[in-house]
């Protein structure tokens, strides 16, 4: 211990007398090390760590999806829920929920009348029982509150119990007015229990028997509910898959009409959060991986250096009696020290990496998945902090282990002779230094065309067309309350008002509202059914997503009329019906015939519920009348195709919840005001929520490859910087030693552009090296990153070549510095050096 402690401390005194050394080193370390520790921080989080409930490895979701249809997170219906649960041999239990949204008028803790849309759960009673968590105050469901006709109940979120009441304990069995109807607060869930991280998360709970939609225990074929499993004990996801495909195949016969053609899938809830983020995170560690390498191989490159300098020195260590172990353990230790150092620095830059890396787009996929990584869980902890050690002290060995045998192989004889020991070893440390500077560039040049790719594929983003105008256009969701508003005559003229006035405010060119928006997150849909044709086949009929909007929502949003009309104030309730659709579903449905005068009808209005049994269809009363044909819209996302949609005047189908949207002349949030005003002055309980802008909405849909590509080009930044470091380290260290070769060519009538020229040639043969070794290994990293990619090849020639342009040009600068050194080196110095 004490030789140990004396070993450190002549590390410590050797690495303060070469500060520049030094600081080269940690400033190195300390940008691979602290990537890395970043980015590891960020995978701890969303890929290493359990979910925050009992046994969270056992929970699946259960999704319907038609026949080779791409594996999905599509809802099920209230009775495929029941079934599956009844017939399940290898799910312990299964519970289910639906979302919605509910106006909150009850009184805060000051005694005001807040109104307040939150987002609810109409759930199993089971639901926490599945997940393993209980209310922190209060009780659970029960069995009983699942019956219809039950007393209406509910549970709040700890967050909403905070804002609205302040934390007072006394609120369990009190009432909560939800949309003017009253629910009694049986529950408060925990601090810590998020539920839904898709826009927002939910704040409310109510079992079956508060459900608002009193239908949805006989609506097969309406599949509104996500559905979570838990496995067995020692039971696996295959088994799960097993047994859900013989439940499917025993309701595809027992109901053709509503399962025929449908298949069940069970997917691990862990894997189904982390989806979206785990391509992005894995080709992101890689990356930062790659730096630490060029960071190692740096910091290896100035040991060697150094190492040529300390021959002398270990030479006479040598002569005294310490052994080449002895030698090598020293160099070891004094590496060692460099690396905890840098170590500590790394996990510095760790630390402010965390504000830029908590912004990660995280949500959760979709509205099916009940569970997304928030920001309080990316932190600094003892995981994290174990792997910063461990990976500081592997660093120093990879960086250390070589220059520490290349210093401590002497033949002290020689090296006491000075120059002409020190150049074997000089010729034997050249080439490991130029080996190190061709993998520095080998590797950048991989990143820097992984960051091209990404560029690339961003700017493609950015050029596909939406099919509307996002430009000055603000939007807020409105839900009205079903015991206000009651009838749909009365929710419609409260949008129709609503619009009217916003039209009419200073500033604003146009006003509209919408069922959904487009790269909302929210979207639904049904089975089309065509006039004249026979019913398609279970499984093989055509989707429709439905929208009701108002006659301006086609002009405020700046979508275009590609054949017929627009709707009109002229379609009102006692009007013809009529829908306009958009081209991908002409194309679809119609082929190449005008679809105008054609008559369409979507399922869910054919449906006539009723309270004691499965719904009845009303075709006939629900046909419409295609009256024009709307360009295509993203909907889903900017990499997505077109969906057929059928749009419907509000009027004939009215809604209670829309999405408002404003054309402004200017900055659209300066119709905020107006818009908040007008709203309280038709119904002053109304609250609005999700306030923003439709360009926010743009923006939030592409957040997810513009993050990773910032990320990436930082990091393929930071290597290039690391890379022509090296190279320059490598060449200005050449002209050091070549000074009297250099000298006696000068002295011998060597041009300056000769000499500039030897030495820049020698670096670019490195470089070359380095760039064709850095190809090849980026062919291999586009493949893996094929599907974060889009409008653009895993090859792209352009990408590709443009990088190794860079590279080369960046590799001609590193070099072009020693050179013009070298073209300076008076001979008659250079020969008296000697």
């Amino acid at each position: 211990m004490t030789t140990l402690l004396g070993d450190i401390r002549y590390g410590v005194r050797t690495l303060a007398r070469n500060r520049q050394l030094t600081l080269a080193a940690l400033a190195a370390l300390a940008l691979g090390i602290g990537g890395n520790a970043a980015l590891f921080t960020v995978v701890n989080a969303v890929l290493l760590q359990p979910l925050p409930f009992r046994d969270a490895d056992r929970l699946v979701l259960v999704s319907s999806a038609r026949v080779q249809q791409e594996p999905s997170d599509l809802p099920l219906s209230l009775p495929e829920v029941v079934d599956v649960r009844e017939q399940s041999r290898v799910l312990d239990d299964i519970a289910a929920w639906s979302l919605g949204r509910f106006n909150v008028a009850a009184a805060d803790a000051r005694g005001d009348r807040q109104p307040e849309l939150v987002q609810y759960a109409v759930t199993t009673a089971n639901l926490f029982a599945v997940l393993g968590v209980q209310p922190a105050v209060g009780r659970a469901f029960g069995d009983g509150d699942d019956r219809a006709g039950a007393p209406a109940v509910a549970i709040v979120s700890h967050a909403l119990w905070q804002r609205r009441f302040g934390g007072d304990r006394g609120v369990v069995g009190r009432p909560i007015a939800l949309d003017g109807r009253s629910f009694t607060i049986i529950g408060i869930m925990p601090a810590g229990f998020r539920f839904l991280s898709y826009r927002q998360d939910t704040d409310i709970w109510m079992p079956l028997g508060s459900d608002p939609f009193v239908d949805r225990r006989y609506a097969r074929g309406v599949r509104s509910m996500a559905a979570l499993g838990r496995l067995k004990p020692h039971a696996t996801l295959r088994e799960a898959q097993t047994d859900l495909d013989t439940i499917a195949a025993r309701l595809a016969q027992t109901y053709p009409g509503d399962n025929r053609g449908r298949v069940l899938l069970a997917m691990s809830l862990r894997d189904q959060t982390v989806k979206h983020l785990r391509p992005a995170i894995l080709v992101l560690l890689g990356a930062v991986g790659f730096v630490l390498l060029i960071a190692c191989a740096n910091v290896a490159n100035l040991l060697l250096a150094r190492a040529t300098t300390r021959q002398r020195e270990m030479a006479i260590r040598a002569a005294l009696g310490a052994g080449r172990g002895r030698l090598v353990r020293q160099l070891l230790t004094e590496h060692a020290v460099l690396g905890i150092v840098g170590g500590g620095c790394g996990l510095l830059v760790a630390s402010w990496s965390l504000d830029l890396l908590a912004v990660i787009p995280r949500s959760a996929p979709s509205l099916f998945v009940p569970y997304a990584i928030a920001s309080g869980d990316i932190h600094i902890d003892r995981v994290v902090l174990a792997f910063t050690a461990a990976l500081s002290l592997g660093t120093a060995l990879v960086f250390g282990l070589t220059p520490a045998l290349a210093a401590s192989r002497v033949g002290f004889p020689e090296s006491l002779k000075g120059a002409g020991g020190a150049s074997t070893a000089t010729r034997s440390y050249g080439r490991l230094r130029a080996g190190l500077v061709i993998g520095e560039i080998a590797l950048s040049l991989t990143l820097v065309v992984g960051a091209g790719l990404l560029v690339r594929t961003f700017v493609r983003l950015q050029q596909v067309d939406p099919g509307f105008d996002p430009g000055h256009v603000l939007t807020f969701d409105v839900n009205l309350s079903p015991e206000s508003y009651a009838s749909p005559a009365r929710a419609a003229a409260f949008f129709d008002e609503l619009v009217a006035r916003l039209a009419r405010a200073g500033g604003v060119d146009a006003a509209g509202a919408a069922e959904f928006l487009p790269l909302s997150g929210v979207d639904s849909s049904t089975p089309l059914i065509v006039d004249g044709r026979p019913p398609s086949a279970p499984g093989d009929e055509i989707k429709a997503h439905y929208r009701s909007v108002t006659p301006s929502y086609f002009r405020t949003m700046g979508i275009s009329i590609r054949a017929g009309r627009a709707l009109t104030d002229r379609d009102a309730t006692t009007a013809p019906r009529v829908a306009v659709v958009n081209e991908t579903m002409a194309r679809q449905v119609w082929g190449g015939r005008s679809p105008i005068g054609q008559r369409v009808a979507i399922t869910l209005e054919a449906l006539r519920y009723r309270p004691d049994g499965p719904p009845a269809r009303d075709v006939p009363a629900a046909m419409r009348e295609v009256v024009g044909v709307v360009a295509d819209v993203k909907h889903v996302g900017l990499r997505e195709q077109a969906l057929p949609e059928i749009y419907m005047p509000a009027a004939q189908r009215p809604v209670r919840s829309m999405s408002v949207v404003v054309r402004t002349a200017g900055d659209p949030l300066s119709a905020a005001r107006d818009a908040r005003r007008v709203v309280a002055s038709i119904d002053p309980d109304q609250p609005i929520a999700n306030l923003g802008t439709v360009s926010d909405l743009l923006a939030a849909s592409i957040a997810q490859p513009r993050f990773t590509l910032v990320l990436l080009a930082t990091f393929a930044l930071v290597a290039v910087l690391l890379a022509v470091v090296g190279v320059y380290s490598v060449m200005a260290y050449s002209v050091a030693i070549r000074t009297r070769e250099i000298g006696v060519r000068i002295a011998l009538g060597g041009q300056a552009r000769d000499i500039a020229g030897l030495v820049v040639s020698q670096g670019m043969r490195l470089a070359a090296a380095g760039v064709a070794l850095g190809l090849a290994g980026a062919v291999a990293l586009g493949r893996v990153m094929s599907g974060l990619l889009f409008g653009v090849s895993a090859t792209d020639g352009v990408t590709f070549a443009a990088s190794g342009a860079l590279l080369g040009a960046v590799a001609i600068v590193a070099c072009y510095l020693p050179a013009r050194r070298a073209t300076r080196i008076d001979p008659m110095q250079a020969l008296r050096a000697d």
